[in-house]
């Protein structure tokens, strides 16, 4: 039987490419996107009956389900607020806590990839609650990390920075066309090297970036 990973958010961006890489390698794919599969990771059951349908557990989930809502502090309203922490924290911590649940309950080793981001590190007021939720999401990878290591489970933390996405483009840039953006599959090359490949790397913060500042318009 071939190896499985889960992808959330795997229906475009930095997602898509992971999953592509996945395919290319012989891995089965599980893509938890509400474009593709209709599942949505802040949906408790959804996600529980997904994972139902995986058999064996996957060994590997990489989170890259994630929103924007580039409304300027102190305009952004709670309903807005609400939306990116639930999907982007929320949603990250659902699918987690039953993916873990899978393989600890199966004696199986694995590896979890949370993506986060290096607005977490410094947060901006145009983007302050997707800048908010990725810091806890680097939080929340951390203690994972210490929990999860007895069962045999890696969890690696990776914050790609400026990626040419829809949700990049959706920030309200005006020079992106200027910049030297990386390219969802050299993410996606970082990403997959780190899950398949030995190494020594857990419960930190990997950032990746070429140098860009970009301009709020």
């Amino acid at each position: 039987m071939s190896r499985q990973a889960v992808v959330t958010g795997g229906s475009s961006g930095i997602g898509a490419a992971i999953s592509h890489l996945f395919r290319s390698s012989g891995i089965t794919v599980h893509d938890l996107s509400r474009r593709t599969t209709g599942i949505d990771v802040r949906d408790v059951r959804a996600v529980k009956r997904a994972y139902d349908g995986f058999v064996p557990a996957p060994e590997i989930l990489v989170t890259c389900a994630g929103i924007i809502d580039p409304s300027l502090f102190p305009d952004i309203d709670v309903s807005g607020w609400r939306r990116v922490i639930d999907t982007n924290l929320t949603g990250t911590f659902i699918v987690v806590r039953e993916h873990a649940r899978r393989l600890i309950e199966a004696g199986r080793p694995g590896k979890i990839m949370l993506m986060g981001s290096p607005s977490g590190r410094r947060p901006s007021l145009e983007n302050l609650a997707y800048g908010a939720s990725k810091a806890a999401v680097a939080a929340l990878g951390i203690g994972l990390a210490r929990g999860l290591e007895p069962h045999g489970i890696k969890v690696y933390i990776l914050c790609p920075s400026h990626v040419d996405t829809p949700m990049l483009r959706a920030r309200g840039f005006s020079d992106l066309e200027d910049l030297p953006l990386m390219e969802a599959q050299e993410v996606a090359d970082e990403a997959v090297r780190l899950l398949l490949r030995p190494n020594h790397m857990d419960g930190q913060p990997i950032y990746i970036s070429r140098m860009v500042v970009a301009k709020q318009q």
